[in-house]
């Protein structure tokens, strides 16, 4: 399950960036806007907390997991700075940044449940949020023309 997961996040991300690479908006020049910077920044931050409340759970698993921090915040990376390209519609960017979240955030109830117990909230916050994710996501290839 886990490589499989590792795999769709990084298929996402070499999409994300694919999308950035082929857009004729200068992408260095995005990715240096003031905005852009503070919401990656943000989002490192986080991801860096939330490494800090699962690091003393990990045990044997500890590679795995930052390995596995590290590719889900390069995709939730990489959409933010796709919804900072104007060149594509509104509709299109934010749709990939809500359902990268949604994935994101499902991803962290599933780690409370694989180091903290299964529980009923974490099932009711992890699946909604992980498939509503999933058809964000899919459903944005509609969104791209």
């Amino acid at each position: 399950g886990l490589v499989s997961f590792l795999a769709g996040h990084l298929a996402y991300v070499a999409a994300f960036v694919y999308l950035l690479y082929v857009s004729p908006t200068d992408t260095v020049a995005l990715l240096a806007t003031p905005e852009l910077v503070a919401t990656l920044a943000g989002i490192a931050l986080f991801s860096f907390h939330i490494y800090l409340y699962f690091r003393p759970l990990l045990r044997d698993l500890y590679m795995e997991c930052v390995a596995y921090i590290l590719i889900i915040t390069s995709m939730l990376l990489s959409a933010a700075a796709l919804s900072f390209d104007t060149y594509y519609s509104a509709e299109f960017r934010y749709q990939i940044l809500a359902g990268s979240v949604a994935f994101y955030i499902s991803d962290i109830f599933v780690g409370r449940s694989k180091f903290m117990g299964v529980s009923a909230f974490n099932t009711c916050m992890c699946l909604p949020l992980y498939y509503g994710g999933q058809f964000a996501l899919g459903f944005s290839a509609a969104l791209a023309s």
